[in-house]
């Protein structure tokens, strides 16, 4: 049977590849086509946006349905009757107004394709799947959108660390140096994947006073956590690791070798390029991409590009 948030679930990854396009501000307004800030509903559009607001949202509905109702191409109010309905969980009813938006327009109407996108990651943050509020904290990274921060936050709090994982990465994806703070204690979490992105989140938003935990993982006893390590210190690119990472170049593991290959390509370390030009001569396919891009890392651009 398909309940609410069977079905939310369900839309939610239907829009979460045009998430991005529907809440990034420059691309909405790109395609506004020259709409006249508030037409002869002018009055009603204000009235009813205050009373959003006040979270008097049968009461807004009601006002954006008379509007509707006289105008089936007044833009405006599609976004206010649809954040209205997803504010009481109707997404169902929210999904039939867009549509209804779709038939009586020419064409799409972003800031009602943000409203309906956003009220399905708010919703999915109370998912009973792991999974889908994983993927909602990922997404609200992705878009960039700083009024992601508080829900966010909120999902570090989840009960699944890998929840909390993808959240910490989002923080990080949004910079905003505020959130230096709440990463921080994170960083000594038992979870090595929660620590680690911690401390890239914080390299991301300038802080790199916790890098130092990264190079302690370089020396954990399993090879999971030391590649891992590898891995966040090759995308923070601080120099000052490179030392570290030389110290692990001959790892028992073969992968956390190739890990830490990488990490010092991408920390600016030229001590490692024949190993990659020798890949790109005689590895196999997938190896000698990962080579070349680790050849652009050290600005060997036309060595690089003979294998792309």
């Amino acid at each position: 049977m398909l309940n609410h948030r069977t079905f939310g679930a369900r839309r939610f990854f239907l829009y979460l590849p045009i998430i991005y396009f529907a809440l990034y501000p420059p691309v909405a307004y790109s395609l506004n086509l020259n709409l006249n800030p508030f037409g002869s509903e002018g009055k009603k559009i204000e009235k009813a946006e205050k009373l959003l607001k006040e979270t008097q949202f049968e009461k807004a509905i009601e006002l954006s349905d008379s509007i509707l109702k006289k105008n089936p191409q007044a833009l405006h109010a599609y976004p206010i009757k649809i954040k209205a309905l997803a504010a009481q969980k109707k997404f169902l009813v929210a999904s039939e107004t867009y549509d209804q938006m779709l038939i009586s327009n020419t064409g799409d109407y972003p800031p009602a394709l943000a409203a309906l996108a956003w009220g399905y990651i708010v919703e999915a943050f109370s998912d009973k799947s792991f999974f889908v509020r994983g993927s909602a904290a990922m997404a609200l990274g992705d878009i960039g959108d700083k009024r992601a921060l508080k829900p966010l936050q909120h999902l570090l709090k989840d009960e699944f660390d890998i929840v909390k994982v993808r959240a910490t990465e989002a923080i990080g994806a949004l910079i905003d140096p505020e959130m230096i703070s709440v990463l921080k204690p994170l960083v000594n979490h038992k979870n090595y994947l929660l620590r680690s992105a911690a401390v890239e989140a914080l390299g991301k938003l300038g802080d790199k006073s916790e890098i130092g935990r990264a190079h302690q993982d370089l020396n954990d006893r399993l090879w999971n956590v030391r590649a891992r390590a590898a891995e966040v210190l090759g995308r923070i690119g601080d120099s000052n690791s490179i030392p570290h990472l030389q110290k692990k170049h001959r790892d028992e593991n073969q992968y956390v070798r190739v890990r830490v290959a990488e990490a010092l390509a991408k920390c600016g370390d030229q001590n490692v390029k024949p190993i990659f030009e020798e890949t790109i001569k005689d590895g196999e396919w997938a190896d000698r991409v990962r080579a070349a891009r680790s050849l652009l890392d050290l600005g060997e651009t036309e060595l690089a590009m003979e294998t792309l």
